[in-house]
């Protein structure tokens, strides 16, 4: 009985941070709205502008989103300046994700 306990702690634990904690179904409307424009209307290719944004880390969406920065040492797929800061979306960025990871 404590082993079981025990390992569903600790797949809990281990997948907490696999699943977004987000509401996908905001984040494709602030997806639809702001991103496909240049993401295009599938995040898993890449658009007319931006690249393939689909399962993107929580760091770099809400560095990318927030401030237009790339997390530190991270290799971006296109090295552009092009996209804007959206800080009106702080309080969104787990939609985002959520979504993205779909």
């Amino acid at each position: 009985m404590r082993l079981a306990v025990l390992s569903l702690v600790l797949i809990g634990f281990l997948a907490g941070p696999l699943m977004a904690a987000g509401d996908a179904a905001k984040g494709k409307v602030i997806y639809d709205t702001i991103c496909q424009a240049c993401h295009g209307p599938d995040p898993k290719k890449d658009g007319p502008l931006g690249p393939s944004i689909h399962g993107s880390a929580k760091a770099l969406v809400e560095l990318r989103v927030l401030q237009a920065k790339y997390p530190p040492g991270y290799k971006p797929k296109r090295d552009t300046t092009m996209m804007p800061p959206f800080p009106q979306y702080k309080d969104d960025i787990d939609n985002i994700v959520a979504f993205l990871a779909k």
